[in-house]
């Protein structure tokens, strides 16, 4: 397989060896000063094998390495999405803020571009991105457990800072609302919300209408008490790189929280036990069977290979397709 087929020299002229090495490759030299003078070339969209990106990993387990993600990766996670029930709408805004290498933010970005809704980019200062929020008033808040976390803190500094009665309504607004999330499923209260969580959803714009979190454990009371504070779902994900991002995530109307959800669409989902560290597919807690092991995935959205790592790909995806994460996980 060729990965690169075009090359771009910025420089007038590229070195002698530069040039016969790339020729001895197949592939072509193209030099930036006469890109920039051409002729718009014809439209060539790429196809479901075309390669989409090599997205290098964190190196958590030893050094990067180089995913290789193709065209149909990619349009097979975004069908997914859709088929959860996440509609992207023109309407929509996003405030990016993320790295663009992590894949999350670049998930959100497809999602972004193939619905026509708009992206706002932050200042440059995360401690000033609740600011750039006001000002953009985005509708759709993917996120990090650690920027949902100082959101959390700061409501709880507030209500914390309340007395005599407004202390006494909001305790009891608190309690009305996370007791109908429980048991009902509802994010909104008519009075509750005019009275107390209104100004608590301008923490983000006052907009949302949705909210994702990954790449990281959250805790559960803190996703409850967002959701019912912002007045918005708020589903987490659990994948890698590897993956292409996402492969379980929380249902929208999901009343319980602190798990990962279920497979999404384009995903077969197993554990594998692991009995040598005491993982198994009988393994029972509390008096439930729970099966537990190495947590397993297999599909469209799964990475053909890292980049020029015949080895390392062979220890990453079995002969039957299945990519093993590396991860513990319990059904």
């Amino acid at each position: 397989m060729t990965y690169v087929k075009n090359v771009i020299y910025f420089d007038d002229k590229a070195p002698e060896e530069l040039v016969k090495g790339l020729a001895a490759k197949n592939m072509n030299l193209l030099y930036y000063k006469d890109m920039i003078k051409a002729e718009p070339i014809a439209d060539n969209p790429p196809t479901l094998d075309s390669i989409l990106a090599f997205s290098y990993t964190s190196g958590t387990t030893g050094v990067p390495k180089g995913v290789l993600l193709m065209q149909k990766t990619l349009m097979a996670e975004l069908a997914a999405l859709n088929g959860l029930g996440i509609v992207v709408k023109p309407s929509d805004s996003v405030l990016s803020y993320l790295p663009y290498p992590h894949l999350f933010e670049r998930m959100v970005w497809s999602l972004v571009k193939t619905s026509g809704s708009s992206c706002g980019f932050f200042q440059g200062d995360p401690t000033k991105i609740a600011d750039d929020a006001k000002t953009l008033r985005p509708t759709l808040f993917p996120s990090v457990p650690r920027l949902f976390n100082r959101v959390y803190s700061g409501i709880q500094l507030k209500l914390g800072d309340l007395t005599g009665i407004k202390r006494l309504l909001a305790k009891r607004a608190v309690s009305v609302k996370l007791h109908n999330l429980k048991t009902k499923g509802l994010l909104k209260h008519a009075l509750y919300d005019r009275l107390v969580f209104n100004k608590m959803r301008e923490a983000l714009g006052g907009r949302v209408r949705f909210m994702l979190t990954g790449s990281a454990p959250i805790k559960a009371e803190v996703i409850d008490f967002l959701k019912i504070a912002l007045q918005a779902p708020l589903c987490e994900v659990y994948g890698q790189t590897e993956n292409m991002g996402g492969a379980t995530m929380t249902w929208i109307n999901d009343t319980t929280t602190g798990h990962v959800g279920g497979p999404i669409p384009s995903v077969e989902f197993k554990v594998e036990g692991c009995p040598d560290i005491g993982y198994t597919a009988n393994d029972v807690v509390a008096g439930f069977h729970v099966p537990r092991g190495e947590v397993c995935l297999r599909g469209p959205v799964i990475m053909p290979e890292y980049f020029l790592l015949s080895d390392k790909t062979a220890e990453a995806i079995d002969s039957e397709g299945w990519l093993h994460t590396g991860d513990v996980g319990a059904i």
